[in-house]
């Protein structure tokens, strides 16, 4: 997101209890309820030269459904950056692009697919729903318009449902859906995050009742 390093993911994609207690919710009763625990013990920035850059989470912002990580030493030359700024809107039925790195398997290649906005939805914030399709889109991808400017990041979004269960004829809980959260979103988020220094973290409170 810029030239110091500091890079947004999706929190769920590397911390996922929350997004999976939430999920469980509407199918276990008082009698099993569902609990699950998470650690993140180590985080790399993989550069496309091979170099791995250790680093820390610097804020979560689990609202959003955000984590900001920075290398724990700050790059000794600037990093190329995604200017969030420079942001986009969609419509519905609008095509975008996403950019995905794929796993150790495929030698950690680029991606990219192409999405359809299915809607587009305004309160309690903007943000966007992405078709049902099969893609190799994952969480933390960054979307952009077909004219190259960026929409926004993948990251999911979860409401606490319980006894709601799964949607009918639907395999999906009706309190989870992965949306494109936009850009502006991702950027007034990131002006919480401290400079680089290990161990410096900061946890931002929802202000949205779930």
């Amino acid at each position: 997101m810029d030239p110091s390093g500091l890079t947004v993911l999706a929190l769920s994609s590397c911390e996922p209890a929350d997004m999976f207690q939430n999920m469980m919710a509407g199918m276990s009763d008082e009698e099993t309820k569902f609990k699950m625990d998470t650690e993140l013990s180590d985080i790399k920035l993989l550069l496309d030269d091979g170099t791995e850059l250790p680093a820390d989470i610097v804020l979560r912002d689990k609202d959003l459904d955000l984590a900001f990580i920075r290398p724990k030493t700050r790059p000794a030359s600037p990093m190329l950056a995604l200017d969030l700024s420079k942001a986009a809107t969609a419509q519905i039925l609008d095509q975008v692009i996403t950019l995905n790195r794929l796993g150790k398997a495929a030698g950690r290649a680029y991606a990219v697919s192409v999405e359809r906005i299915s809607a587009v939805v305004q309160k309690p914030r903007l943000f966007y729903i992405p078709g049902s399709e099969m893609t190799s889109t994952t969480l933390g991808s960054p979307a952009f318009t077909l004219e190259g400017n960026v929409l926004g990041v993948f990251v999911t979004r979860s409401v606490s449902q319980k006894g709601s269960g799964f949607g009918m004829f639907s395999f999906r809980p009706e309190g989870l859906t992965t949306i494109i959260l936009p850009a502006g979103d991702v950027l007034k988020a990131a002006k919480q995050a401290p400079e680089a220094k290990s161990g410096d973290e900061q946890k931002v409170e929802p202000t949205e009742k779930k």
